[in-house]
Formats: C-alpha cells, sequence, structure tokens
C-alpha cells in the first residue's frame, strides 16, 4: 500500500496493528527512488504500508516519508498535519531525499 501525501501532511494513526521489524523490507536499488521487496520478508498477513511526502504537489519531487509493516487490515489513510500532537507516530524507517541538487 502506498500512499502520496503533501509535504507537512501524514496518515491518523493507528492505521492497524503494527508489526516491529528490526530491518526494513526495502531493499535499495542503483537508482535513486527505487525498490524492490522479497515477498518472504513479509508474514501471510502483514501488509508493507508506504507513505511518500510530495514537494510542491507534484510526486516526482519526494521530500521524505516513512515505512512500516501492518499486521491485519490496514486503514485508509486520513491525512493530518504532521505536527498534530494527537497523532500517534507511524512506524518504520524513514525515507529521506537525496542531497545531491537536480535529483528528482
Amino acid at each position: 500500500m502506498i500512499d502520496y501525501l503533501p509535504a507537512g501532511q501524514t496518515c491518523r494513526q493507528p492505521r492497524g496493528e503494527l508489526v516491529p521489524t528490526p530491518v526494513s523490507p526495502l531493499k535499495d536499488t542503483e537508482e535513486y527512488g527505487t525498490f524492490w521487496i522479497d515477498p518472504k520478508d513479509l508474514g501471510p498477513d502483514e501488509t508493507l504500508v508506504v507513505v511518500m511526502h510530495s514537494s510542491q504537489n507534484d510526486l516526482s519531487k519526494s521530500s521524505g516519508g516513512s515505512v512500516g509493516v501492518m499486521r491485519g487490515p490496514v486503514a485508509p489513510c486520513v491525512p493530518v498535519a504532521e505536527d498534530d500532537s494527537d497523532n500517534a507516530p507511524g512506524g518504520g524507517g524513514s525515507v529521506e531525499p537525496p542531497s545531491s541538487p537536480g535529483v528528482p
């Protein structure tokens, strides 16, 4: 499941049962912004949830996001401000854009 949100927003939590994962199931590739997932890294009732933030409402301009694994049903994303103090933190590792200028 992938949710795309404008910068400054995130999904209201909780969206489901967060699975504590010691390592992100995302495998890097040599091309920025691409990754692959080995289905064997997810359990039979688990869903990889990726939330990506876009800059200037342009999906090709990532401004970060988060990755987590949920067990069981995953609720739809309800956008809220990232600084919403009532919003429990999500899980997983941070996905940050590169510091190289000119890279989408």
